[in-house]
Order: C-alpha cells, then structure tokens, then sequence
C-alpha cells in the first residue's frame, strides 16, 4: 500500500500539469477527449455571463453538499456565468483516471468491476488524493488574490484546513449547501449510478450506497459542513429552485465584502426580547368597537401593561401616520393608497365604521408615554425601495424626545440599513416571511425571504411570520445569538406552532 501512495502522489504532479490549469483557469470534465457525461441534466446552464467586479477582492464559492443534489452542475454554471476558476475535487478524480489508465478506458472497458486488483486499489486512493490536489490549487490560487469556485461532497472534517487557509490569506467564503430529502437523493444516486454515461472513478464503490441506511449514514454528516457565510439549498425537486436568484447572490457577494450574510450578532443586552409578548397594533377588538392602530388600542394595551406594535407610514405632506395598510380601502372603504394622501386627505375617515380615526404618530407617543414597549415598524408600498431616509429621519426626530423603550423593524432592509448608519443606539429587527403575495421579481424575493441583506444592516432581532418559517432557519436564527420574534400569531394553534421555534410573540385576538 505504501508503494501505491507513493505513486500516487508522483501521479499527483502529473495530473496537475495535464490538466492544463494555468490555461484556461478552468477544470471541466467535459473537456477532456473521452466524452464522459458525468453531470445531471439538472439545471439548463445559461451561456450569459454575469459582471463581477470582485476578481481582486479574495471571495471563494464553496459548493458543497449530498451526492446527487445536484452541487457539481451549479458550481459548473456559476463558474462559467461569472468568468471564474472552477476546480472541483470530481473532475480531479476523473483526470487522474484518464491519465493513469487511458489504455483500459479507450478500450471503453467502464465497469470498474473489469479492473484488476492493483487497478483497484489505485482508484480507491483517488478520492483522498483529489483532496490534496484540490487544496494545493486553491491555496495557489489564493496567492494571486483570485476570486474562484470549488465545489465536492465535504464533510466537517475539512472545514479547519479550509478555514485555515482563508485566514492566511485573507479571504470570504461563500458557501453554497446543496441538500435535500435524503429518500429523494438516494433514489437520484442509484439512478444516476447505473447511466452508462456516468464516469467509472465514482463507480468503484457506488454499490455500497444502493443501501438506503449506509447511504444516510455516510451522506447526512456533509450537511453539517460549513464554512463561512452558509446558505442551504433544497433540491429535492429541481423545478421549485431559484437557480436564478442564487446567480444573483453569488454575484452579490463577490461584489461586495460581507462581514457575515446572514448578521451580525448583537452586542447588546436583549435578554428582554427572549420572552415578551407584543400586540399586533395595539389590543383591539371590532366587536367593541376598538379597530386595529387606533388611539383605543393602544390605550388599552397601556392598561394591561402589553407591548405594543404598530405601522408608520409617510404622507405626502410629510406627517406620519399610525396604519398598516397600503391602500385605504380595508380599513375605510377609500380606494386610495396612503402615501398618496396628506393629512388632510384622510384626517375625518373612520376606521371599519367606528368612531376612530387614523392616528398621528406624534399623538401614539404622547398617549402611551414610555408607559410600555413599543416595535415600530416602518412601512413602505415597495418592500425593496431604495429611497428611504425621510420617514426615518422625521420619526427619529420625534423619538428623539421620546422617554420610553422601543424597538424598530422593517420588511425594508434600506429602511434599517438607514438607522444602522445614522441611528446606530436604536434596536433593529428584521422583518420577513415567504413574500408569495408579492409582486416582487424571483431575485428580490430570495434575497427577502431568506435575509440575505442582514450583512449590510446587522440587526439586533429577527421578526419572522410563524407560517413561514422553518425548523432550519430557526435554528440559524438561535445559531447567531439573535432573539427570534414571531408574528401572524391569531389562533391557539398558531401559538402552539410559535412555541416549538421560540417564546417571543407578535399576537392579537388571544389572551396570552
């Protein structure tokens, strides 16, 4: 065996000159002369290539993932839509077997089972050594400040040579899990295996994994890899994946230095958020003639010593006005939207035919006086509108004189990236859920949905829909150190279903 790896490593060296890497700064299976279709047909690999202007600023794409999620067709396309280097530990895998044993395969003897026993033992050695190369030409790659992809099925015993390497020279990782219903990838592996198309290097001992329980066992710990800024990618069913929006927010983030995509964690002290219950706009009920945001609610809130959460909006002639809607209609029967009324527009307008109306926010805080919590949140009819700073400025203007607790939230992620750079003693949260009644383009919706802004605004809390949110990205949520907050809490099963995430609740219509 000693002999063998000795050649190995020999063969090491010749690989990584027939591989002609400093050519073309590319590694593809599909370019070597045998014809091998190694990779599914999962994702159709648009041609179009996309700007990134971060070729000198240190990012790494690490694809990583379950066998058959389809890892290595997306490092492929997003190396070739952004220009990079592409090396992936399969491809090395593949080289060494075509350079070593070219004469067997031109014979086109691909059952790895025909081999001899010394054939055999070589190939079984393949994999770790494709390690190795992978690791050398990354680290050389790194000296020369070059942005790249890497992708292969790593496992959490490579994350302290990977992360060893990013520090020394200074580089961000952004890493790409791709996983899935492990029933689902085995049944894709197994077909995948018997393809005559598939290369014989990852077929030597496939036949082990047609056992659905070693399959779970060997492939469930790489879902538990991560370096640098994880982002997990379901492929149980290809047709439901944004390959689009997660182009995009690779090209993000090779264009930009994130500290962290997913935030920050909160150097404060917000224990206070870890068990709290807040009204949705205040404590109302129709049936007595107390509609939501009004002067009512709130006051009854204030008796019963409950937070309280409530909307702003921006009117044209630049008053702020206590109500959740974008449009009137709901809450008053005008089908107008609010941003383009002026006070005086909708000062007389009742509230679901009460006696109340749409409140200043000048006159909320007077009534409730520091007397309790308050979690404003800042509206916008464009969830992802870049123009914001003048609703902020006028509200922090009056909380200025404020003299009672209070947090901020927005679904606006330019909203809190303003009060972040001008308000940074406030307490922010971001707000989110699946936005599926959104008119918001694919991209837009991903990059919401799944926070991956929380770089540029760092919040101090996560504000999520309880139907929304998963057991995975509560825990990423728990893993950051963050509070977690949940809304959309009407019913004693919504409460129970919050419960099984968090303790800290956004409800109404409940006594709790």
């Amino acid at each position: 065996m000693n002999i063998i790896m000795k050649k190995i490593k020999k063969l090491m060296m010749a690989t990584l000159l027939s591989l002609s890497f400093l050519g073309n700064l590319k590694i593809y299976a599909s370019g070597n002369n045998l014809n091998f279709k190694n990779r599914m047909d999962s994702q159709k690999t648009a041609e179009t290539v996309m700007p990134v202007t971060g070729m000198s600023q240190k990012r790494v794409i690490i694809v990583s993932g379950i066998p058959a999620a389809g890892k290595s067709s997306y490092g492929e396309r997003i190396s070739k839509k952004t220009n990079l280097p592409f090396i992936s530990k399969d491809n090395i895998k593949e080289k060494f077997l075509e350079v070593v044993h070219r004469d067997i395969l031109e014979k086109e003897i691909i059952n790895p089972n025909d081999f001899d026993e010394e054939t055999r033992k070589k190939i079984q050695l393949y994999g770790p050594a494709a390690y190795n190369v992978l690791f050398h030409i990354s680290e050389n790659l790194m000296k020369t400040n070059m942005s790249f992809v890497m992708e292969a099925n790593f496992t959490p015993r490579y994350e302290g040579e990977l992360n060893a390497l990013l520090e020394k020279y200074g580089y961000e990782a952004l890493n790409i899990s791709f996983c899935g219903d492990m029933e689902i990838l085995h049944k894709r592996f197994c077909k995948r295996d018997v393809s005559v198309e598939r290369h014989p290097a990852h077929r030597l001992k496939s036949k082990m994994y047609y056992d659905i329980e070693v399959f779970k066992k060997v492939f469930t710990p790489m879902r538990e890899f991560s370096v640098g800024n994880k982002i997990i990618v379901d492929t149980s069913d290809f047709s439901t994946v944004d390959y689009d929006g997660l182009d995009e927010l690779a090209v993000h983030f090779l264009n930009n230095t994130p500290k962290n995509i997913r935030g920050a964690h909160s150097k404060r002290d917000l224990s206070f958020l870890q068990n709290i219950r807040i009204a949705h706009r205040g404590l109302h009920d129709i049936t007595k003639g107390i509609p939501e945001n009004s002067l009512p609610a709130f006051e009854k809130a204030v008796e019963n010593n409950v937070a309280i959460q409530l909307d702003l909006h921006l009117l044209k002639d630049g008053q702020i006005v206590v109500f959740n809607d974008d449009n009137l209609k709901r809450m008053t029967g005008i089908n107008k939207n609010i941003d383009d009324c002026t006070y005086e527009d909708i000062k007389s307008l009742k509230l679901l035919n009460t006696n109340e109306e749409i409140p200043l926010f000048k006159d909320v805080l007077n009534l409730v006086d520091g007397k309790v919590l308050l979690n404003i949140e800042f509206k916008y009819s464009n969830i992802y509108d870049i123009n914001v700073g003048e609703l902020e400025q006028r509200a922090s203007d009056m909380l200025k004189h404020y003299n009672g607790k209070f947090l901020v939230q927005s679904f606006n992620p330019y909203s809190l990236k303003w009060f972040k750079d001008n308000k940074p003693e406030f307490i922010l949260g971001q707000l989110s859920y699946d936005f599926r009644d959104k008119n918001i383009n694919k991209f837009k919706k991903f990059m919401l949905q799944y926070m991956l802004l929380n770089y540029i605004t760092e919040p101090d809390f996560i504000s999520y829909d309880v139907h929304s949110i998963s057991k995975r990205q509560a825990d990423e949520v728990k893993e950051l150190g963050l509070p977690l907050l949940l809304w959309n809490i009407r019913t004693p099963e919504d409460l129970e279903l919050a419960k099984k995430y968090s303790n800290s609740f956004i409800y109404e219509n409940l006594n709790i």
